[in-house]
């Protein structure tokens, strides 16, 4: 006969109020980690910002990751693979080498601001950071708690790990980032309206052969 207090193990309801117990706890642990990505994250970006962008910020989210994409779109034009990473590697040294920066500077690095009323920025920032993750998420072996932290933190922290070992692109001027931002949003709408035109056309039953793809124009040759 199972003898102990309600509660203990062996004792009444003691499995399902420790089954919920432990739901609780894992599910504190994983908003608690979530929050701690997010933070990660806008760590990461004030560090890509102050690399890769010339001018003093604030600067907008669009802005920092398109950033990010076109060095490591440099980088592959150099001829650097991606290694084999992993998401241990990228936070307990990627990650905590930028913490340990940012204590030694904490003002240093620029903001990074989120505009809810640029609507065609942000999904540019969607489209690219699905490109990022595409690109480099197949690189890095995750562990099973890595599942909670966002996305693009990662693949970030890779992109700066390549760039601490093959060196950073040359920082671009307003006027070359303005263009290339400029480009980019026109590739990515011709990109959207074909793949919307074929859909329709798919759906009337009368296919139609999809335009060349925009995808390389997201990043145009850097001007000499």
């Amino acid at each position: 006969e199972a003898c102990g207090p309600p509660g203990s193990p062996g004792g009444e309801g003691g499995g399902a109020e420790d089954g919920k117990r432990v739901k609780k706890d894992g599910e504190t642990l994983s908003r608690t980690l979530f929050s701690a990505g997010q933070q990660a994250v806008e760590l990461t970006m004030r560090y890509l910002a102050h690399m890769l962008i010339a001018r003093e910020g604030p600067h907008p989210v669009h802005e920092v990751i398109f950033s990010a994409w076109q060095a490591f779109e440099s980088l592959e034009g150099r001829g650097v693979a991606v290694p084999a990473l992993t998401s241990q590697f990228l936070t307990s040294v990627v990650l905590r080498g930028l913490l340990v920066k940012q204590q030694m500077g904490p003002d240093s690095w620029p903001e990074v601001t989120v505009s809810p009323d640029d609507a065609p920025y942000h999904r540019m920032s969607q489209h690219v950071t699905q490109r990022i993750v595409a690109s480099l998420a197949r690189h890095i072996d995750a562990t099973a708690e890595a599942a909670v932290l966002p996305p693009i933190l990662l693949p970030l922290l890779a992109i700066i790990e390549l760039c601490h070992k093959h060196g950073w692109p040359r920082q671009l001027r307003e006027e070359e980032q303005q263009a290339a931002l400029v480009a980019a949003m026109a590739a990515m709408l011709e990109e959207q309206q074909a793949a919307a035109a074929a859909q329709g056309a798919a759906q009337r039953g009368c296919g139609t052969p999809m335009s060349p793809s925009a995808a390389h124009a997201l990043s145009p040759p850097q001007t000499p």
